[in-house]
């Protein structure tokens, strides 16, 4: 059946869009997070320094424990700081969903919250912690599946 068969001139067209669809699953795949990671702050100099910590696959309409470690400029834990979660969605207009963390006892300078993410799509994750005259912030993009 000649009819069914592409044609010469179709190949290359079809070899683009399926490398194409390869290069976007590839990069979907690549853009998740997963359980535990973590990214220092980019800080400047004397701020304080945090790293953020997911404590469970991230999924949303449920409660999601986070966990943040904070340090002096000279990497130090540091105790006593207020530190807060905020959850935003960079790509549109979302209520203020801000939640505190708490020291962990006996684990000096790691704080922990719980908050949720209402939907799935692409979110930000931000700690915030400041001690005195001092504050740090971290930030993180993450993927939230509804599944």
């Amino acid at each position: 059946m000649a009819g069914l068969e592409p044609s010469r001139s179709a190949l290359p067209k079809l070899g683009a869009l399926v490398l194409l669809v390869l290069v976007l699953i590839a990069g979907v795949l690549f853009s998740r997070q997963m359980i535990g990671t973590q990214r220092a702050s980019q800080a400047p100099a004397g701020a304080l320094r945090l790293a953020i910590a997911p404590l469970a696959e991230l999924k949303a309409f449920k409660p999601m424990p986070f966990e943040v470690t904070v340090r002096t400029p000279d990497g130090l834990p540091l105790e006593g700081a207020a530190v807060r979660f905020d959850l935003t969605m960079p790509d549109m207009e979302m209520p203020l969903n801000r939640f505190d963390a708490l020291p962990v006892p006996g684990q000096p300078g790691v704080y922990r919250g719980e908050g949720n993410f209402t939907m799935g799509g692409r979110w930000q994750i931000e700690a915030t912690a400041k001690h005195g005259d001092r504050s740090g912030v971290a930030t993180e993009l993450v993927e939230i599946s509804t599944r």
